[in-house]
């Protein structure tokens, strides 16, 4: 299992392959539920940064094209949207080691080459 950083090829890949958690319980202490699983930078003050554009522009993708130079990448779950009153966001990797399910992050030709 690869872990992050990811590159940005293999966060999109694993954004892709996890979109299916999309309306499953964020967590075990509230009813919210995951609303997007999106590519953010990887280092803290860059996801800080990101996160603030995600709300004031309402578009992952848009924010992180439009801030972000490095090459570190992780792939983050989202509850609430920008619209909303507020975000919460973890780490993939946080998120299904909290159900665990950890050993569900890779991509299929990883598994298939392992």
């Amino acid at each position: 299992m690869k872990l992050p950083p990811y590159s940005l090829q293999e966060a999109r890949k694993i954004r892709d392959e996890h979109n299916h958690i999309i309306g499953l319980c964020y967590d075990r202490e509230s009813e919210t539920s995951v609303d997007m699983v999106i590519v953010t930078p990887h280092d803290e003050n860059s996801m800080n940064r990101f996160l603030m554009l995600y709300v004031m522009l309402n578009d992952a993708e848009a924010a992180l094209s439009m801030d972000y130079c490095g090459s570190q990448y992780d792939v983050t779950v989202v509850s609430g949207t920008a619209l909303a009153a507020g975000i919460d966001h973890c780490s993939l990797h946080e998120w299904l080691a909290g159900r665990g399910e950890d050993a569900k992050i890779c991509s299929h030709s990883d598994a298939a080459s392992a």
